[in-house]
């Protein structure tokens, strides 16, 4: 199956038949990238606390074999290579420099002596979080250029949250700009739950938005498009 994506909708369309993909495909390919990952840290860890690596080896490797997975998730969350590019690629290149920043972290307590074998193995495999921030920071700037202007970030329904992520709900939808994406500034990283529905303002919104509409056209638009939109933008649920 090959996919093409449509920008003014935010999904990816099968190419074949023109049916939009379900969004969990696109989020499994990200999944399976990142668990090849972990293998891979996994082993080199091994490596290094057996003594075949040295730490700087150890590192560099790391680093070559994280590289791609921040490439490939961010792609994904941007709708194709095609789109990595301007503000997309600058973002990119932020989020690869806090990925290594994390990376030189770990490899300074390792020559330090302050980590245990299985803490190496862990805080190596934890990288891959990284990727899922990378995908969810990609896939919010990919709606706000498909001309999707308001979000509403919201905690899912089921299981545990960390600390940090009920201060990011937004308990309303607000401008896109204003919300703090998915796996950034919370302990939880690529295990965040959150979710974050996007649609486009109405005209009336617009208009508010920009000080020139009243409270009560806001409100009466709002609450037509829940209607339609409560489920989600499209692409954010699975059909």
């Amino acid at each position: 199956m090959e996919f093409g994506f449509n920008k003014a909708s935010g999904r990816y369309t099968n190419l074949d038949n023109g049916r939009y993909v379900p969004r969990d495909l696109i989020f499994g390919a990200l999944n399976e990238d990142t668990q090849q990952f972990r293998v891979k840290a996994e082993k080199l860890a091994q490596q290094l606390v057996d003594g075949k690596i040295s730490t700087t080896t150890f590192s560099r490797r790391l680093r070559e074999e994280l590289k791609p997975v921040l490439t490939r998730s961010s792609a994904l969350g941007a709708g194709g290579m095609d789109n990595l590019e301007g503000r997309q690629l600058s973002q990119l290149g932020n989020g690869a420099r806090k990925a290594y920043a994390s990376l030189k972290y770990l490899t300074d307590q390792i020559r330090a002596g302050e980590l245990t074998p299985g803490q190496i193995a862990e805080r190596a495999k934890r990288l891959s979080n990284n990727a899922y921030a990378a995908f969810h920071r990609a896939e919010q700037l990919s709606r706000a250029e498909g001309g999707f202007t308001l979000g509403w970030r919201h905690l899912s329904n089921g299981g545990k949250h960390c600390p940090d992520c009920p201060t990011h709900e937004t308990g309303d939808y607000v401008p896109i700009e204003q919300i703090v994406p998915i796996g950034d500034a919370c302990v939880c990283g690529g295990r965040c739950q959150c979710l974050i529905v996007y649609r486009k303002a109405s005209a009336a919104e617009i208009a508010f938005l920009n000080g020139t509409g009243s409270l009560m056209e806001r409100v009466i638009e709002n609450q037509n498009s829940l209607i339609a939109d409560e489920v989600g933008y499209p692409g954010l649920e699975p059909e």
